[in-house]
This record gives C-alpha cells, structure tokens and sequence, in this order.
C-alpha cells in the first residue's frame, strides 16, 4: 500500500521521479532508459515495449526538459527534505498506438 501513503505526494508521478533522478547526476539517456527499456527486459518484453525501433508498440510520452527552478520533495516518511533543482521534465505529449492522444503547450 505505499501508493496510498502517497497520495497527496511526493510521489505524484514518474516525471517527478525522473526529474529527481537528474538533480542527483543521472544523465538524462540513462534516466529514459531505466523507466523505459530497463522494465521492458525485466518482463522478457524488450524490443517490443520501452524501444522507439520499427514495429514495436507506438506507445510514447513526449517529455520537454525545462530550465528550473522547480522545488522537488524527497519520499521520506521521517524527514522530508525539499530542493530547488535548475531543470527537470515535464510531459508535452503522448502517442498512443501510433496515434497523438494528448498535446500540451507550445507544440500543440
């Protein structure tokens, strides 16, 4: 039940999560990579889900990274710590079976 811990956050998303991994050095291939093609494996499905390649499921969240600042709260139910980071991500759109589902901003 740790979902309903968090609830009313910080654990609102896996954007914020990524954007989390950024602010501790994770560069932003290897970030992509472990919320995408790292789980794929994980379920003998890589190659067909978390891979932009021909033929695999068209299924995409366009993310924008974004100059901050941008305050981020740890999980911790003991001592929760906040940071001001300089850059962090932001969903721009998604792709659904090939097909744009959802497109926000400047690029709508």
């Amino acid at each position: 039940m740790c979902e309903a811990r968090n609830l009313n956050g910080p654990v609102f998303d896996l954007v914020t999560t990524m954007s989390k991994f950024l602010y501790l050095g994770m560069a932003l291939p290897d970030v992509i990579a472990r919320v995408s093609a790292a789980p794929a494996r994980s379920v003998r499905m890589d190659g067909e889900i978390g891979t932009l390649r021909p033929a695999a499921c068209a299924d995409v969240t366009l993310l924008r990274l974004r100059a901050g600042p941008k305050e981020l709260s740890d999980a911790s139910d003991i001592e929760r710590e906040t940071v001001v980071v300089e850059q962090y991500l932001e969903p721009a759109g998604v792709v659904r079976g090939g097909l744009p589902v959802f497109f926000q901003g400047e690029h709508a």
